[in-house]
């Protein structure tokens, strides 16, 4: 198995956000086409789907590839003042 910590980590990496930015729901199992669907958030917090597929493993490393399968929606702006009550 590789570690849902290790899969964030990896994620993390991969995109440039910081660490507690990815997450992803369980460990990932350890065989070549094994993939998982993840959340990593922008700076501003947009969350986007990330998928990450095992590629290859050898010994005790692994090799995964990490894809944006659902990129940030950008969120409305809203005019100040504006009431959402309505």
């Amino acid at each position: 198995m590789v570690s849902a910590d290790d899969v964030e980590a990896w994620i993390s990496w991969e995109l440039g956000i910081d660490r507690e930015q990815a997450r992803c729901p369980s460990d990932l199992v350890a065989e070549v086409g094994a993939w998982i669907t993840c959340t990593a958030d922008s700076r501003d917090r947009i969350s986007a789907e990330v998928e990450v597929t095992l590629r290859e493993v050898r010994d005790a490393d692994v090799g995964l590839a990490v894809e944006v399968v659902r990129p940030p929606e950008p969120r409305p702006s809203q005019p100040s003042g504006a009431d959402d009550s309505a």
